[in-house]
């Protein structure tokens, strides 16, 4: 998928381990050059995956969707329910007049918010 969008195999920085649990990682993950993305681990299970625009460019938003269905692909959906919820929450976002959807995924929840500049963000967190 990342060839069909241009991109470079992602790389994972170790950013830092919690010191009250060295159990609890924290990731940054380089992809695109207009999208932040980071994840942290418990025990080697993904406790938080989130991506965020650069800013409201079409180029950094669709950036953004791609990763969106990774990270939802990554917290264990097939691709096509994954797709799928990445265009219900943007439609949801897109519809709400906060700019904001969430959406329960498997022991947690996906979350899309638009802000005010028009800038994307995304979150999956375990409850």
């Amino acid at each position: 998928m990342l060839r069909q969008y241009q991109a470079s195999v992602p790389k994972f920085r170790l950013d830092g381990v919690n010191s009250a649990d060295a159990d609890r990682q924290f990731w940054t993950i380089i992809t695109f050059d207009d999208v932040q993305a980071a994840m942290s681990c418990w025990h080697g299970s993904g406790e938080t995956f989130m991506a965020d625009a650069n800013d409201s460019e079409i180029r950094s938003s669709l950036h953004l969707r791609v990763l969106m269905a990774i990270g939802l692909h990554g917290w264990g959906m097939e691709w096509r329910p994954a797709l799928e919820m990445r265009d219900q929450l943007v439609r949801m976002a897109n519809a709400s007049d906060a700019q904001t959807a969430s959406l329960h995924v498997e022991g947690g929840e996906a979350s899309l918010v638009i802000s005010i500049a028009g800038v994307p963000g995304f979150q999956i967190d375990t409850k």
